[in-house]
């Protein structure tokens, strides 16, 4: 992806959460991160979405923005 935050819309449908998920990774993997960052990303993703879809109102889509940040935690 070229953008360095990309916003991904998906319909707000169950089947929403998997195509998250994969563009998710999609993205991680476009920013060089590697598998066990980029599966706590996709879990992430997974319960947003997945309760943007159950329990949102009113929009028809739900939007997932990718953002990095340079902050670091020990």
């Amino acid at each position: 992806m070229s953008s360095e935050e990309p916003t991904l819309t998906f319909p707000a449908v169950e089947g929403s959460v998997r195509v998250a998920r994969k563009s998710v990774r999609g993205v991680m993997a476009g920013w060089g991160f590697g598998d066990e960052l980029s599966e706590t990303a996709e879990l992430l993703v997974s319960e947003l979405v997945t309760n943007a879809v159950l329990h949102a109102t009113g929009s028809p889509f739900c939007r997932v923005t990718c953002a990095r940040s340079s902050t670091t935690f020990t």
